[in-house]
């Protein structure tokens, strides 16, 4: 399936989200974190609250959508088209964009806030990556 993402934009609140479970978790890439996000702001029914433009840089880099979705990225493409549809947007280029955007925003900050997250401090939690992003893809799909 070819994908109308291009890339995943972020503002200044992901970043400094990003940086917090990274230092916590040891993770090194943006791109599995922004996943997990993803995916952890899906399995919440309620939509996402708009992205604050104003928070919004061109000086922050962004993700290509190649870098953040990996080989799954039929998958999560799917996923955030069936939200689209879900709640009767349409689907534009822009749309996906949006959508993807406030998801990772909603997921980071979830991911950030959880007290259990500092369980996790100091752990290798490298390994498990797959695992981790697998049982995410099975709670979402048990949940819809």
């Amino acid at each position: 399936m070819k994908s109308l993402i291009d890339k995943l934009s972020l503002n200044e609140k992901n970043i400094t989200d990003l940086s917090r479970i990274k230092t916590i978790t040891n993770l090194k890439h943006n791109n599995i974190i922004s996943r997990w996000a993803l995916v952890i702001s899906l399995l919440n029914k309620n939509e996402p609250p708009p992205i604050d433009q104003d928070r919004v840089s061109k000086d922050i880099p962004s993700i290509e959508w190649e870098t953040f979705a990996g080989k799954y990225g039929d998958i999560y493409y799917a996923l955030i088209m069936q939200r689209l549809k879900k709640n009767k947007i349409e689907v534009t280029k822009e749309n996906l964009e949006d959508e993807l955007s406030k998801h990772v925003t909603r997921g980071l900050m979830t991911i950030a806030a959880n007290k259990k997250i500092v369980e996790t401090k100091n752990k290798n939690v490298q390994s498990l990556q797959v695992r981790n992003t697998f049982g995410l893809l099975n709670a979402y799909f048990e949940k819809i």
